[in-house]
């Protein structure tokens, strides 16, 4: 596997497209009931959770990690991921996690900027920083607003 097993939580919230899924695959929900427990019936929910991950990959252009000194901001391209990260130069000056944005002070903070090519395919490199780093999937704005910094 690629990716990971959905959960019983994330199964139970994407129950409708499960359903479709099993339609697809040929299998009416009492058939399902019938095999649940099976060796079939887990290759079948691997193979929904990939399905799942894969496309939910294939769609995210930005995550971002924020913790209380420092800022990871994400935007995955085609052939590369750009980084750019916010860290106060002096420990606790500003809090990224509860301070208001509009009151940061540039200059007590580094902000630096990285660009990486992919060493692995784009959506398994996406979802190491999603698992193993925390982050979370974002809109973009904050990528947005702080590369706009750097061209001032």
């Amino acid at each position: 596997m690629a990716y990971r097993i959905l959960s019983l939580e994330e199964l139970e919230g994407l129950k409708e497209e499960f359903l479709k899924y099993l339609l697809v695959r040929g299998l009416s929900f009492e058939e399902w009931e019938k095999i649940k427990g099976t060796d079939l019936a887990h290759k079948h929910i691997e193979v929904f959770s990939e399905l799942v991950f894969e496309k939910l990959l294939l769609n995210c252009s930005f995550a971002d990690i924020i913790l209380e000194n420092r800022v990871e901001l994400y935007q995955f391209n085609k052939e590369q991921a750009t980084v750019l990260v916010l860290e106060n130069k002096v420990l606790g000056s500003f809090n990224f996690l509860e301070g208001d944005w509009k009151e940061l002070q540039l200059d007590t903070v580094n902000l630096l900027q990285g660009t990486k090519a992919y060493s692995k395919r784009r959506e398994e490199e996406i979802f190491e920083i999603l698992s193993k780093e925390g982050a979370s999937i974002s809109d973009g704005s904050l990528f947005k607003k702080t590369a706009l910094l750097l061209v001032k």
